[in-house]
């Protein structure tokens, strides 16, 4: 088993506290944070294959844009750490 380097062992602990997200979205934020995993996992293919889907899937880009900071929090819980950046306007 890989020791993950955030606190979130598992989605059951993520989802809930994902309480105002509706269930569409909840699918996005789930496969998000899959991928996370399979990255601290050491599976970048599985990842990869995985961010591909995401970018396909209708509605993921306005999702991922009107939830960063959720994005940003699945990373640091998972990984540890984000690569997001904040942009301030």
């Amino acid at each position: 088993m890989v020791e993950r380097i955030g606190h979130v062992r598992s989605w059951a602990q993520m989802d809930g506290q994902l309480t105002e997200i509706n269930p569409h979205d909840r699918k996005f934020a789930r496969a998000y944070f899959k991928s996370q995993v399979f990255i601290v996992e050491g599976r970048p293919t599985k990842a990869k294959r995985l961010f591909r889907l995401l970018d396909k899937m209708t509605g993921f880009r306005d999702f991922e844009d009107k939830n960063e900071g959720l994005l940003r929090s699945i990373d640091i819980a998972v990984r540890g750490e984000t690569t997001r950046r904040s942009i301030n306007f």
